[in-house]
This record gives C-alpha cells, structure tokens and sequence, in this order.
C-alpha cells in the first residue's frame, strides 16, 4: 500500500495536475477570450465607422442625383429656350418687317412713331447687326409699355442706346430716342 502521506498518493497527485491543468486552461481561455473581446470590439466600432462613411456617402449620392435632375431640368429650359431665340434669328433683314413689327408695337402701347432710320450693318465675329434709330413720341407710361412689350417683337436685337426726353410742357408727350439693332445671320442659326 501507500506507505506517504494521504496527499502524496498518485490519485492526488494527478488530481492535483488536472486541476492545474484546467486553471491553466481557463486562464489561457481567459486570455484569449478577452483578446477576442477586444478585437471583436475594435472590428464592430471599425464597422460602424464604415457603416456611417457609407451612409454619408449614401445621402451625399442623393443630393448629387437630385442637385443634377435639378440641373437637368435647367439645361432643358435654356436648351428650348435657347432654341427660341435661335428661331428669332432671320438670315437676313427687310427694313420693311422691321418697320411693320415697331409700328404695330408703338400703336398697340399708345405711342407714335415719329422717326424710323435704318442705319448701318455691323459684322461680328458669329453674326451681324443692323442698327434702326428710333424716335417715339407719348406718355412716360406708354413709352415704359413700349419697351416692356418689345420682347413681343418677332426678330432678334439688342439695345445700343436709348434716351427719353421730357416734354417741355407739363403733361406732353415724351420723346424716346432708340437704337435698336436687329441681330441677324448667325453661324449657329445656320448650323455651325
């Protein structure tokens, strides 16, 4: 039999081992776990980062889809009316158009046309411009309705310059000189 001590046996011994044994183990599972814990931790806060910089980049993805739809509805306004003002734009002039076209706009606005000058024709680079000079005679009001109607005329021009005089006598009519010149001849109106 066992001639030691009752807690020298071999059963002991082995019990003794196994027990270090499993406490070794439960550190070494310890350790790991909390390895484990840490870089789980550090991986989820990574993902959450991410998570937010694509949800950003999401919401970013938006207001650039929109902000270009916006953008695209712009462009197609300016094309057509673009495209308009291309239609205004006549190959060539006839003084007589333009006589008839100010004339019903002077009468439309109670103004008369009291002069009407066709002047020079300028080259620009893409297109060139006829000058008219223009003298209407009527209130202050009606020439300030003549030129709001003016846009309503049927060709192309640009206002080189203008200047109304007042009526000597209080309550006469006004007089508005005018140069206006037709554009005409653009390159691309005939489509270059």
């Amino acid at each position: 039999m066992n001639s030691g001590p009752w807690y020298s046996s071999t059963l002991l011994r082995n019990e003794r081992l196994l027990h270090c044994g499993m406490a070794t183990l439960l550190v070494i599972c310890a350790f790991f776990g909390i390895v484990l814990q840490n870089n789980l931790q550090r991986s989820v806060a990574a993902i959450d980062e991410e998570r937010k910089h694509y949800t950003e980049l999401c919401d970013s993805e938006t207001e650039v889809r929109l902000a270009v739809d916006q953008l695209k509805q712009q462009y197609k306004v300016l094309e057509e009316d673009y495209r308009g003002l291309l239609s205004k734009i006549s190959t060539r002039v006839v003084d007589s158009d333009i006589l008839l076209s100010i004339r019903g706009l002077a009468q439309s606005t109670q103004c008369s046309l009291a002069d009407f000058r066709p002047g020079s024709t300028q080259k620009h680079l893409d297109y060139q411009t006829r000058s008219f000079e223009l003298h209407l005679e009527g209130r202050f009001k009606d020439l300030f309705r003549f030129f709001e109607s003016l846009p309503q005329v049927p060709f192309a021009y640009q206002i080189g310059h203008y200047k109304i005089v007042e009526s000597p006598q209080s309550g006469g009519p006004c007089r508005l000189d005018l140069e206006l010149k037709v554009v005409f001849d653009h390159a691309w109106g005939r489509g270059e």
